[in-house]
């Protein structure tokens, strides 16, 4: 089998697996989506309602949003002049923390929940961190090299920087050193050695990393364990330089936009596509996972929010916002146990210790007195006599020890000359045990009917058959 071939049957492999996810799985039910501009404002929208809960912020043309980030009902904003933004949307509290950078912000992330304890970066190679019970105090040191974007792993305890015209580096932060610098990619075709031009970086796991570079079109895929890139992917067909990338919580897939309006995803696994997610106008400012990574939500420059489906590609929310947006991030519905703790580690089903007692003495055939029986269309008054009757005969045969003389044909001769009615011995009966046992019902093999064909046959008619235009 040639390459073409192998190639032709993967894809209709593919095709056929995934057949099912033709319908869209997830739900925005219960979402909310903090947007931030790029004059300083901060809005909360709800995805069910697609309206504006809360607005937060002064419109400031310098006061761009650069990061956002968010700790149960607390927000916080990263603004470019230096200003660290701390917002509870629910009691309307706010709290500014200023901080000097010489130049914009470039990074930012939370490192303790509990102190609020977070790490920043600036453009001209700073790290500093603080926390906002303790704003006096602080941690300075210098990476001696601009930075671009900085992005930290809390499993490691590391984070990795690039730059435009420098590698990306890894650094240790409990030891303030640098413990890995990538290597450059061999020359071109032309014998050129290839500049570093990388835009924007995440981490994959906490052994490896993913960059987008401008003006190459490609991917890389670094590994701790080596320099080189263990992936390159250049992306021929996209037009305009990539400037954004977001894997999937599950790492199945790759989101990247550029500033055309393209917007497509990446599945790492086979190295190959996913496919272009349409009707985007604008440049992609930002983009989001969800939690479940069914669901990548997008937001930038021509004043839209974007939500898509992950399997069918397929837009299923498409809001207008009134503003240009620079930033997003994703509240997830609260679960029951937030609203209402009293409801967590509590049963479904009221487990009694009794039923088991109960449920061996019903197996055992013992009853607490009381008499479950059927009635067949008699009266309860002669049903009780014909049960007096019949203990009493039994009694008497037992007395007299003939029970083991008797055959199943007479006793039940004798309960039919008792009832008056007339009654099948069924298989299973014996003088000890007068209840007839049920036969198991056999199942009938279900009939496969045929499938129909999607196709309908259109017989033509005595006018269409005449007519030339047929």
């Amino acid at each position: 089998m040639n390459e073409k071939a192998l190639k032709r049957y993967q894809t209709y492999e593919y095709k056929r697996r995934t057949a099912w996810r033709s319908k869209t799985i997830w739900s925005p039910k219960g979402y909310s989506v903090v947007l931030g501009t790029i004059n300083g404002v901060i809005k909360i929208l709800d995805l069910t309602t697609k309206a504006i809960t809360a607005t937060w912020g002064q419109p400031n043309t310098k006061a761009q949003i650069q990061e956002l980030s968010r700790i149960g009902h607390n927000i916080y904003a990263v603004i470019q002049t230096g200003q660290i933004l701390k917002w509870n949307y629910l009691t309307k509290a706010e709290e500014i923390l200023t901080i000097n950078f010489k130049t914009s912000v470039t990074g930012f992330q939370l490192l303790d929940a509990a102190t609020e304890k977070f790490i920043l970066s600036g453009a001209d190679g700073t790290i500093e961190i603080r926390s906002f019970s303790e704003p006096t105090e602080c941690i300075t040191f210098s990476t001696r090299r601009p930075i671009d974007k900085m992005r930290y792993n809390a499993e490691s305890n590391q984070f990795v920087i690039i730059a435009r015209s420098k590698a990306p580096e890894v650094w240790d932060l409990k030891r303030k050193q640098r413990i890995w610098k990538a290597k450059n990619v061999p020359l071109d075709k032309f014998y050129v050695e290839v500049p570093w031009m990388d835009k924007d970086v995440f981490w994959l796991n906490p052994q490896q990393f993913v960059t987008c570079t401008i003006q190459h079109h490609e991917i890389r895929i670094y590994d701790l364990k080596q320099k080189d890139p263990i992936y390159r992917k250049a992306l021929i067909h996209v037009s305009d330089n990539i400037h954004i990338i977001r894997p999937a919580p599950d790492n199945k897939f790759i989101a990247m936009a550029n500033g055309q309006g393209g917007f497509f995803v990446f599945v790492p696994e086979g190295w190959r596509m996913h496919g272009r997610l349409k009707s985007v106008f604008g440049a992609i400012r930002d983009i989001q996972w969800t939690s479940d990574s069914c669901a990548v939500i997008a937001t930038g420059l021509d004043r839209r929010l974007y939500v898509f489906d992950r399997w069918n590609r397929n837009c299923i929310e498409n809001i207008y916002v009134k503003q240009r947006m620079n930033r997003l991030l994703i509240i997830p519905p609260e679960s029951p146990e937030a609203i209402n703790p009293e409801t967590k580690n509590k049963p479904d089903v009221i487990e009694d210790e009794n039923l088991d007692d109960e449920a061996q003495d019903v197996s055992n055939g013992e009853d607490d007195g009381e008499d479950d029986s059927e009635d067949d269309g008699d009266d309860d008054g002669e049903d009780n006599e014909e049960d007096n009757e019949e203990d009493n005969e039994e009694d008497n045969g037992e007395d007299n020890g003939d029970d083991g003389n008797e055959s199943d044909e007479e006793v039940w001769r004798q309960i039919r000359a008792l009832s008056g009615k007339k009654r099948k011995v069924s298989e299973g009966v014996t003088a000890s045990n007068p209840t007839p046992t049920k036969k198991p019902k056999k199942s009938k093999p279900k009939k496969s009917k045929p499938k129909k064909s999607k196709f309908k046959v259109v017989p033509r008619s005595e006018k269409a058959k005449k007519s030339r235009l047929w």
